[in-house]
């Protein structure tokens, strides 16, 4: 499972006091999660919307605080250009009541979701430029295939417009995609190499004099 945390200050009460709405995620939105960068393609949540998922929507992703659900009809999702919102009815609980009051203080801004993926299915990788014009791993995610729950949270880990992951990918599946799209790159650049001579094989040469750096600096973080 991973989730995401946003600090959009987009948690609010309606004026009635009793309806939480906030927006759970944004499209197009670059986040660095360190050992690559993460963005929610267009239109992203449509597919796992159009099944209607049973979603809850939990206070601090705590399966003890339920707060709404999508099959009780006191959760309700909807997707547009921008990214997911949702609107819930706050029960007459502790925990509604609690939180309630929290976000009317702004003691409580951030907003999250809990998701699944398919990697290969769900998601699409390349090798880009950032704001620094270094090279590094974007992982754009164009659909779900489960979407468990959103969540007003108190500790985003990252503050900022996107903010933050607890993503299962180990390292290990990070140096794969690394090795694979490095490997790529390089072999489509036989520019560089115009000086080989006949019997020469391209692969050794790439493995010599490119694709060692380019491994470096893409895994540099590990």
């Amino acid at each position: 499972m991973e989730r995401r945390h946003f600090v959009t200050k987009e948690v609010r009460m309606s004026p009635s006091g009793n309806r939480l709405q906030g927006t759970a995620a944004r499209y197009g939105v670059r986040a660095n999660l360190k050992q690559f960068q993460e963005q929610i393609a267009a239109r992203a949540f449509d597919r796992i919307l159009a099944s209607n998922p049973d979603v809850c929507c939990l206070f601090n992703h705590n399966a003890d605080l339920v707060l709404g659900r999508t099959t009780a009809g006191t959760l309700q999702l909807r997707a547009d250009d921008l990214g997911l919102h949702y609107t819930c009815d706050l029960p007459d609980t502790s925990a509604g009541r609690d939180l309630r009051e929290s976000i009317k203080r702004g003691d409580v801004n951030g907003c999250s979701f809990a998701f699944l993926l398919e990697e290969g299915v769900d998601t699409d990788w390349s090798e880009e430029q950032d704001e620094n014009r270094s090279r590094v791993l974007v992982r754009t995610i164009r659909n779900f295939s489960s979407l468990l729950d959103v969540s007003p949270v108190t500790y985003p880990a990252y503050s900022g417009t996107s903010v933050s992951a607890r993503a299962t990918q180990t390292a290990g599946e990070i140096r794969s995609r690394a090795e694979r799209i490095a490997r790529v790159h390089a072999i489509a650049d036989k520019r560089r190499f115009p000086e080989l001579e006949p019997g020469v094989c391209f692969e050794d040469a790439i493995e010599d004099r490119d694709l060692t750096l380019r491994r470096k600096r893409l895994l540099k973080q590990f």
